[in-house]
Protein backbone atom coordinates (compact mmCIF):
# COMPACT_ATOMS: atom_id res chain seq x y z
CA UNK A 1 0.00 0.00 0.00
CA UNK A 2 2.87 2.40 0.71
CA UNK A 3 4.16 2.23 -2.86
CA UNK A 4 1.08 3.96 -4.30
CA UNK A 5 1.91 7.05 -2.23
CA UNK A 6 5.63 7.02 -2.94
CA UNK A 7 5.45 7.97 -6.61
CA UNK A 8 3.79 11.20 -7.62
CA UNK A 9 3.89 13.13 -10.88
CA UNK A 10 6.28 15.87 -9.76
CA UNK A 11 6.75 14.65 -6.21
CA UNK A 12 9.06 11.65 -6.00
CA UNK A 13 9.82 10.53 -2.50
CA UNK A 14 11.99 7.53 -3.38
CA UNK A 15 15.77 8.14 -3.36
CA UNK A 16 17.84 7.10 -6.39
CA UNK A 17 21.09 8.83 -7.40
CA UNK A 18 22.71 11.53 -5.22
CA UNK A 19 20.40 14.43 -4.45
CA UNK A 20 22.77 17.11 -5.77
CA UNK A 21 22.56 15.45 -9.22
CA UNK A 22 18.76 15.36 -9.29
CA UNK A 23 17.52 18.62 -7.84
CA UNK A 24 16.60 21.33 -10.32
CA UNK A 25 18.21 24.68 -9.66
CA UNK A 26 16.05 27.01 -11.77
CA UNK A 27 12.50 27.33 -13.05
CA UNK A 28 11.80 27.03 -16.77
CA UNK A 29 12.05 30.82 -17.08
CA UNK A 30 15.44 30.96 -15.32
CA UNK A 31 14.49 31.98 -11.75
CA UNK A 32 16.43 30.29 -8.97
CA UNK A 33 14.36 27.85 -6.91
CA UNK A 34 13.91 27.98 -3.15
CA UNK A 35 14.81 24.83 -1.20
CA UNK A 36 14.11 23.55 2.26
CA UNK A 37 14.84 20.42 4.23
CA UNK A 38 12.97 18.87 7.14
CA UNK A 39 13.88 15.93 9.32
CA UNK A 40 11.36 13.60 10.95
CA UNK A 41 13.40 12.03 13.78
CA UNK A 42 12.96 8.31 14.35
CA UNK A 43 10.33 7.80 11.65
CA UNK A 44 12.05 4.77 10.13
CA UNK A 45 11.98 3.02 13.54
CA UNK A 46 8.23 3.42 13.98
CA UNK A 47 5.66 0.73 13.19
CA UNK A 48 4.70 0.37 9.51
CA UNK A 49 1.23 1.81 10.18
CA UNK A 50 2.67 5.04 11.60
CA UNK A 51 5.18 5.34 8.76
CA UNK A 52 2.43 4.87 6.18
CA UNK A 53 0.19 7.42 7.88
CA UNK A 54 2.95 10.03 7.93
CA UNK A 55 3.98 9.35 4.31
CA UNK A 56 0.34 9.77 3.23
CA UNK A 57 0.20 13.00 5.26
CA UNK A 58 3.34 14.35 3.54
CA UNK A 59 1.91 13.38 0.16
CA UNK A 60 -1.35 15.19 0.86
CA UNK A 61 0.31 18.36 2.14
CA UNK A 62 2.80 18.54 -0.73
CA UNK A 63 0.06 17.79 -3.27
CA UNK A 64 -1.85 20.80 -1.98
CA UNK A 65 1.13 22.99 -3.02
CA UNK A 66 1.81 21.09 -6.23
CA UNK A 67 1.63 24.18 -8.46
CA UNK A 68 4.64 25.63 -6.61
CA UNK A 69 6.69 22.49 -5.91
CA UNK A 70 9.16 21.51 -8.61
CA UNK A 71 10.85 18.64 -6.74
CA UNK A 72 10.23 16.78 -3.49
CA UNK A 73 11.88 13.71 -2.04
CA UNK A 74 11.62 11.90 1.25
CA UNK A 75 14.63 9.76 2.13
CA UNK A 76 13.36 7.04 4.50
CA UNK A 77 16.87 5.97 5.56
CA UNK A 78 17.74 9.47 6.75
CA UNK A 79 14.19 10.57 7.63
CA UNK A 80 14.79 13.72 5.57
CA UNK A 81 12.36 15.57 3.32
CA UNK A 82 13.84 17.85 0.64
CA UNK A 83 11.61 20.27 -1.29
CA UNK A 84 12.58 22.59 -4.17
CA UNK A 85 9.93 25.12 -5.14
CA UNK A 86 9.22 28.25 -7.09
CA UNK A 87 10.25 31.41 -5.22
CA UNK A 88 7.13 32.63 -3.42
CA UNK A 89 7.59 34.80 -0.35
CA UNK A 90 6.53 33.03 2.87
CA UNK A 91 5.72 29.70 1.24
CA UNK A 92 8.57 27.74 2.85
CA UNK A 93 7.28 28.58 6.31
CA UNK A 94 3.68 27.89 5.27
CA UNK A 95 4.49 24.41 3.98
CA UNK A 96 6.83 23.61 6.89
CA UNK A 97 4.15 24.75 9.36
CA UNK A 98 1.52 22.59 7.66
CA UNK A 99 3.80 19.56 7.90
CA UNK A 100 4.61 20.33 11.55
CA UNK A 101 0.91 20.66 12.36
CA UNK A 102 0.28 17.05 11.30
CA UNK A 103 3.72 15.63 12.13
CA UNK A 104 4.77 17.54 15.30
CA UNK A 105 8.22 15.95 15.51
CA UNK A 106 9.13 17.24 12.00
CA UNK A 107 11.73 19.98 12.16
CA UNK A 108 12.80 22.53 9.57
CA UNK A 109 16.58 22.21 9.53
CA UNK A 110 17.57 24.21 6.50
CA UNK A 111 16.22 26.46 3.83
CA UNK A 112 17.61 28.60 1.08
CA UNK A 113 15.98 31.23 -1.03
CA UNK A 114 16.50 34.69 -2.37
CA UNK A 115 16.35 37.74 -0.16
CA UNK A 116 13.00 39.54 -0.47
Amino acid sequence: MLKKYLKMSKLDINPAEPLWQRIPKRTDDGQYLNDFMMVIPGLSKKPEQIIEKQIVCLHNILSHYQQFIVFAEFNPRLNVLWVSMKPVQGLIMEIASAIKQYIPEAALIGHQGPEY
